[in-house]
């Protein structure tokens, strides 16, 4: 069969895809074109993309080990992996590993109101965002201490309402 003078033996492309299951990279590397035309071929020829169902050997001993050196943190295993975070999560949920999750919210309590810390060095500290711990304080209807950068801006905006007024009366009353 001729695909825009490129002469691909569709036998040969139906055996590839079909019964040895090759990955489709791997199969237009072996006819020597490229994904995109591999993609239109097989379209031609009424074949379906498979999904991508790499698996990753990833026992349960590993998880284990990577759950101990990364600190229980998904994210983490899974960057090192080079893989998605629910794919750990899955395979700890089909081999029963539990890890818990990490919460975030309970740190900046502790930090914030236990240690006294800024919500800077609280952002510092925990490499998130002071908007982040603002979030927190509005949904868990936290109260801030009176200080930082917010509330010395509203003490600066008072101090020149009163001095703007006081100069106000000064002159008016002349």
């Amino acid at each position: 069969m001729h695909f825009n003078k490129i002469k691909i033996d569709t036998e040969d492309l139906k055996y590839l895809y079909c019964e040895t299951k090759l990955a489709l990279c791997d199969i237009a590397e072996e006819l020597y074109i490229s994904n995109r035309t591999l993609y239109r071929v097989l379209k031609k020829l009424g074949l379906k993309k498979r999904k991508n169902i790499r698996r990753i050997n990833l026992d349960k001993n590993r998880l284990v080990y990577m759950q101990k050196k990364h600190n229980n943190n998904y994210s983490k295993i899974a960057r090192f992996l080079g893989v998605s975070k629910q794919t750990v999560m899955r395979r700890c949920k089909e081999y029963g590993i539990f890890i818990k999750v990490y919460d975030k919210q309970k740190e900046v309590q502790l930090l914030y109101f236990d240690k006294e810390l800024s919500m800077r060095q609280i952002a510092t500290v925990l490499n998130i965002s002071t908007k982040t711990i603002c979030e927190y304080f509005k949904r868990n209807n936290w109260i801030a201490r009176e200080s930082g950068a917010y509330f010395r801006k509203l003490e600066n905006e008072s101090y020149v309402r009163n001095n703007n007024k006081k100069f106000e009366e000064t002159n008016n009353g002349n």
